[in-house]
């Protein structure tokens, strides 16, 4: 698990575990994980606080932006449409 993905900024931890499995946790919301996923390319990822309006309340938009941005960084698209 590397823990704070989001704030990551070498790659050294993420190589350390390379040809094992990679889970991400840690910091990842709807405008950073397509960065993550494309830097890492994990097997799994798990966002929870990053998906908040307020603390326990998640907010619905923000959700759907994260999904459609993990859908577009597994096609290898940035997700934007019209470009």
């Amino acid at each position: 698990v590397l823990r704070g993905a989001a704030d990551a900024r070498g790659s050294d931890e993420a190589a350390s575990v390379a040809g094992r499995p990679l889970w991400i946790a840690g910091g990842l919301t709807d405008t950073n994980v397509a960065d993550a996923i494309r830097a890492f390319a994990p097997e799994l990822i798990d966002a929870s606080s990053g998906l908040e309006r307020e603390p326990g309340r998640k907010d619905h938009a923000r959700m759907r932006r994260f999904i459609d941005a993990v859908r577009a960084a597994e096609r290898g698209d940035d997700g934007r449409q019209g470009v």
